[in-house]
């Protein structure tokens, strides 16, 4: 297949460039009118639409009434397929604050899927993110305080192998009992994140210092930006190293704070969703960490009133960043090639390059996606 004349989202920035995809990678990219389709090639006139890598998200908990704690094959098969149907084409599924055996069940499960083809149509599950149990009881958010546990390396090392080496990110709170024992051992081994934590300026330096350089959800679940007790958010500024996710729907974070995150982390800032099982449903009651959840509108909520994760994929978030004025090539960076670099696959996804899988976007320039392709093949074609 050869896609001309779209405007392609390369480097940061938008170019005249074609591209040509044979057996389901990237093979060719050059300057617009270089090159010709081969005998029995399908052309594809894409004039007026953008060409955009396939967004990656690596930390969402699930959708369509599935979430990936159930460890449920055909409910992760619905989700990856819904993912991909957004145009989320890499996807690390979320674990949740559970008690020790279902965590077992979850990553034995992982470990299992990440060895069996993908479905037809399915997002690349390319990872697992790891968002508790070892969290500070009085930062839970939507985390279940029964199943919160004393970090352990030991038992990272045990999930770690039961789930076939799929852990690509661990979000822990740096103050609580064997965090700084576990810091040290698993720095290198695994993206350490700051997460569900009260750690101040101090601790985060300390531990950003040592090896934790992730923050997960950055301004949720953690002490506030202030101005004499910086906290973890001036932490991170301050360490060039430290990358940071935001939940960019509007909701979880105002739009002001959006668009000073991306002024303060710009080229390491990674929108994610944080979605849960009701993405892609209505409002309603649902079940999130074993907890009651209430879903009305665009927010979700537990019975205590806190936010439990969200009800919108990665591609309305990269939506409402850009309709809250962060520009439109920080926001795809955010949400496409900087995620992807975190967990180790810019080489295979998330960026327009010669070699890389075909997992494409044609999107108009107000971001309706109009065709999406999963390693070549077109999943999605807009009416």
């Amino acid at each position: 297949m050869l896609i001309v004349n779209a405007e392609t989202y390369v480097g940061h920035h938008f170019h005249q460039l074609d591209l040509r995809v044979e057996w389901g990678r990237i093979a060719e990219i050059s300057p617009r009118g270089q090159l010709t389709a081969k005998a029995g090639e399908e052309l594809l006139d894409a004039s007026g639409l953008w060409i955009l890598p396939g967004l990656t998200d690596i930390h969402s908990h699930g959708a369509m009434g599935h979430d990936f704690s159930d460890a449920d094959r055909d409910g992760l098969n619905e989700i990856l397929r819904f993912e991909a149907s957004c145009g989320i084409t890499q996807y690390c599924p979320t674990s949740m604050t559970v008690p020790a055996s279902q965590l077992e069940k979850i990553f034995r499960f992982a470990g299992e899927a990440g060895r069996q083809e993908a479905p037809e149509g399915a997002a690349w599950f390319c990872g697992i993110h790891m968002e508790g149990p070892w969290v500070n009881p009085q930062k839970l958010g939507a985390q279940n305080p029964e199943s919160v546990q004393q970090i352990s390396w030991e038992e990272f090392k045990r999930f770690q192998e039961l789930s076939g080496n799929l852990l690509r990110i661990v979000s822990l709170a740096p103050e609580m009992e064997g965090a700084q024992d576990f810091i040290r051992k698993a720095a290198g081994h695994v993206l350490l994140s700051l997460a569900h934590c009260q750690a101040d300026y101090e601790t985060s330096s300390w531990a950003f210092a040592q090896g934790v350089h992730h923050v997960t959800h950055l301004y949720n679940a953690m002490e506030p930006l202030h101005h004499r007790q910086p906290g973890p958010i001036a932490a991170a500024f301050e360490n060039p190293q430290v990358s940071v996710e935001l939940i960019a729907d509007g909701i979880h974070v105002h739009p002001a704070m959006i668009r000073l995150a991306f002024m303060l982390f710009k080229d390491r800032l990674c929108l994610i969703s944080d979605s849960m099982r009701a993405t892609g449903l209505g409002d309603g009651l649902y079940e999130l960490g074993g907890q009651q959840v209430m879903v009305k509108g665009s927010e979700a909520r537990i019975s205590t009133g806190a936010l439990a994760g969200s009800v919108s994929s990665l591609d309305v978030m990269l939506r409402r960043a850009v309709s809250f004025g962060v520009p439109l090539e920080d926001a795809l960076f955010a949400a496409s090639e900087y995620p992807a670099r975190l967990i180790g696959i810019a080489g295979e996804a998330g960026v327009i390059a010669a070699g890389r899988r075909a997992n494409l976007i044609l999107s108009d320039p107000e971001l309706n996606f109009q065709r999406i392709y999963l390693n070549g093949k077109a999943i999605r074609i807009a009416q």
